[in-house]
Order: structure tokens, then sequence, then C-alpha cells
């Protein structure tokens, strides 16, 4: 067997044992596996509202955060904010928050919510990780401020690789805005003057490879791979080994 047939085979050989073993992991026992984080090092898990089954008995649900910010005469100062979890990190610029008569404090509030309990997401895209509500209001009084003054900026992170960020003022009806995928991270920035919900969204369904939805068709589908690159290592074994026997 030359070397180039040899290698062949050894890879198919490999390949089809890391599909099977792979595959029977997922289709026969409970261990989850869970979506994959880009970058160096191991990332935090996921904390998600509504958690797929797989992921319930170890998820810790994620909390509001509502933070308040001092008004100057020129308005807000640069400001951090976001979830308490990182999942969402916020930056306001300086004057973010205009002054405004009678309001001496401003109040940021980030909540992250079920996106299956808003409004359904364009077709062909799926819900990646929480949605966040944020919004803000002046104090005192609590004034509800539609917009900032100047673009917010805002990185998203996500259980896997999104490929569109969507925005929306009532959680009914979604608007995709433009972002951008942060190299070596399941993550996205964006920025935004308008207040209302974030949401980040993939071309696949975000579940636990191995929960009842997705096990059903990947298993026969990967294991008839599997077969075909062991038929294809054990022909050219054989069509090698029977030009041996003829020389």
């Amino acid at each position: 067997m030359n070397l180039n047939r040899r290698l062949a085979a050894g890879f198919g050989v490999a390949a089809s044992l890391y599909v099977v073993a792979a595959l029977v992991t997922i289709g026969t026992t409970s261990h989850p596996l869970r979506p994959l984080y880009e970058g160096i090092g191991p990332s935090a898990p996921y904390r998600w509202v509504h958690p797929p089954p797989a992921f319930k008995a170890t998820n810790t649900p994620p909390v509001a955060v509502t933070e308040s910010f001092d008004l100057t005469p020129s308005g807000s100062q640069e400001e951090p904010g976001g979830s308490g979890d990182g999942q969402l990190a916020l930056t306001l610029p300086a004057g973010a928050m205009p002054a405004s008569a009678g309001h001496s404090t401003v109040l940021l509030a980030v909540t992250p919510m079920d996106p299956a309990k808003l409004g359904p997401v364009p077709a062909g895209l799926f819900p990646d990780g929480n949605a966040y509500l944020v919004t803000a209001f002046y104090e005192p009084g609590h004034v509800a401020i539609p917009a900032a003054a100047q673009p917010i900026d805002a990185v998203v992170r996500t259980p896997v690789s999104s490929v569109a960020l969507l925005t929306s003022t009532d959680g009914k009806t979604w608007t995709r805005i433009p972002d951008q995928h942060i190299p070596t991270q399941a993550a996205v920035s964006t920025s935004f003057t308008t207040f209302g919900y974030l949401l980040a969204v993939a071309n696949v369904v975000v579940v636990a490879p191995g929960s009842s939805s997705g096990t059903s068709l990947v298993l026969p589908v990967g294991l008839g791979i599997a077969a075909l690159l062991l038929l294809g290592a054990a022909v050219i074994w054989r069509s090698d080994r029977r030009r041996r026997n003829e020389s």
C-alpha cells in the first residue's frame, strides 16, 4: 500500500471512529454537550432565562440590573453599564443622557428576557441566547428616556456565534441593526441610540446536542456518514491487497 492510500485509509478509519463515538455519546447518554465558545481558555457557562432541557440542572439564571448615574449641567458622564454577568456590556459616552430640568440622576435598567415570550424573529433565524431589555429614566419622577443623545456601544455574548443582531422598541416587531462579530469570541458588538430590546440570532436552533429535539435526525445521518467513511477505507485496503496478490 503506497503512502497516499495508507493515509487515506487511516484517515477514514479514524474519522469514522470519532463520528461514531461522538454520536453514540450524544444519543445514548444524558451528558450534555454545551455550545462551543471560541477563544483561549474556558468561558463561563451561558446564563439562560429559559435554558434548553440539558442545561436546566446546572443553569444559573441571570438577574436584572439597575444603575444610577449623576447628571451634570452638560449631561451624563462616560459610564459603563450592562448585565451583572457580563453577557451584555454597555459603554455610555459623555453626554449620552442630556441634562434635564428638575432631574438629577438617570436610572439605566438591563433586564434579561426569554425570547419565546416576545415577538417571532424573521423566518430562517432563531434566538441565540437571551433577549435584553435596556431602558433609561430621569429621576426624580421616573420619566422614560426614549433615546440617547449619543450612540451607546454594546457587546452581546451568545451561546454560539450569531449571524445578526435585532432590536425592537415593543418586543413584537424586530429590526436588524449593524453588528460586528468579535474575533475569537461568540459575541457581537454594535451601537444604538433608541432604548428597547436587543436580541442576537443564529441561523440554526440553539439547543444542546443530545436533547430530544435534535437527536432523532442527527444520529442516523451521522452514523450513515461514518459507515461510508469506513466503506471507503475498506475498498482502498482490499484494492491494494488484490494488486499485491496479483503481482
